[in-house]
């Protein structure tokens, strides 16, 4: 696991000598009215300037203050990472159905997809900006070949019409199979939610659940959460085996580890 770093500072609300103590160590990330650095995965000393820079904000005080600055951390997972881990989080895909009206569903519960956005170059994609996922036809044709435990799919309505829209229907990857709450999930009390939704505490913001209560459930391939998470949604976790099939056979899956502790 590798990690992305950035840092801003905002120089109309930094105290002037620190702002210039901070200019010195990187001349080159002013840009007007603010400083910016960052650090990609492998580029140590940027990313040491930049924790040195966030230590110096957080010494001055500037926690405290509004738009002082921003500091944001970033996993970036390799593959051996993401093959060591028995479970995956099912992420946000790179192909993403993002129009006005594609977070909808109809009075049967089906996602509604309008026509000019189902094109027949999509294996699978995202709900944006629901955790909701959406296969081709012929993708789910391979995944019933995958014999995986748990899955399901549902029926996607399409909306109007358009001569790019494939000719065969979408689906939405489903599961029959609700995972038990996770060790580090904490109800978000931010806002008052129609459902009560949960964010992952922790430093990476992997799921992590229990061993021992995972194992009644038996063999699974594919689960919801039981926690509502963002789009006040349960999120898909899936097993190793189905995302190895899934590579096996070219189906493009965006990923994070999802955790299992063998502890009490």
């Amino acid at each position: 696991m590798k990690f992305f770093r950035s840092v801003s500072v905002n120089s109309n609300v930094c105290p002037p000598g620190l702002y210039d103590e901070i200019i010195r160590l990187w001349p080159v990330g002013v840009r007007h009215l603010t400083f910016h650095l960052e650090a990609k995965p492998g580029e140590e000393e940027n990313a040491k300037l930049v924790e040195q820079i966030v230590a110096f904000c957080k010494e001055r005080g500037l926690d405290k203050v509004r738009g002082a600055y921003s500091y944001l951390v970033m996993t970036h997972y390799e593959p051996s990472d993401l093959k060591a881990a028995a479970l995956l989080w099912l992420w946000t895909q790179k192909r993403m159905f993002k129009g006005i009206n594609s977070d909808r569903r109809d009075e049967c519960g089906r996602i509604v997809l309008p026509a000019s956005e189902a094109k027949a170059t999509i294996k699978v994609a995202s709900i944006f900006p629901k955790p909701w996922l959406v296969v081709a036809s012929a993708t789910r044709r391979i995944l019933e070949r995958g014999d995986l435990i748990g899955m399901k799919f549902e029926e996607v309505a399409i909306e109007g019409h358009s001569i790019r829209a494939s000719t065969e229907p979408f689906w939405e990857l489903r599961s029959s199979v609700t995972l038990p709450k996770m060790v580090n999930s904490v109800e978000d009390k931010s806002i008052d939610w129609e459902l009560p939704r949960y964010l992952i505490s922790g430093p990476y913001g992997e799921p992590h659940y229990r061993q021992s209560e995972l194992q009644p459930l038996g063999s699974f391939d594919i689960a919801h959460t039981w926690e509502r998470l963002s789009g006040s949604e349960p999120a898909l976790i899936i097993s190793q085996r189905f995302y190895q099939y899934c590579l096996k056979n070219k189906i493009p899956l965006e990923v994070r580890p999802a955790r299992i502790d063998t502890g009490a």
